[in-house]
């Protein structure tokens, strides 16, 4: 149900006397937000199997093959560091700490 802006200055039908987004429609008007937002910027598909000494390990379109003792935050390190690339990364090692963008300081 899509609501028009002239909805929102309506009663509510529930009787409390308030407005739409001041009583039900307030959670309705949170979820909507919240669902755009995750439309905006969807979570990566991650698929993980172990398959013989390796975990498969399945990001969006790309599939890695990893060692079996490879932590999940350590893996989301290194695909990090792919999707950087190597002259990013190594350009920002060449700089000092204070102008090293803030995503290679968390990664040491």
């Amino acid at each position: 149900m899509i609501l028009k802006e002239s909805e929102f200055n309506k009663e509510c039908e529930c009787g409390t006397g308030l407005k739409f987004g001041e009583c039900c429609g307030k959670v309705l008007i949170q979820m909507a937000e919240e669902a755009a937002y995750r439309e905006k910027f969807p979570s990566p598909r991650l698929i993980s199997t172990k398959f013989g000494k390796y975990r498969v390990r399945a990001v969006w379109n790309k599939t890695l093959f990893r060692p079996l003792t490879e932590h999940l935050h350590e893996f989301i390190v290194k695909v990090l560091i792919l999707t950087l690339g190597k002259s990013w990364c190594k350009a920002q090692r060449e700089k000092v700490p204070e102008e090293q963008h803030i995503i290679m300081r968390w990664i040491g």
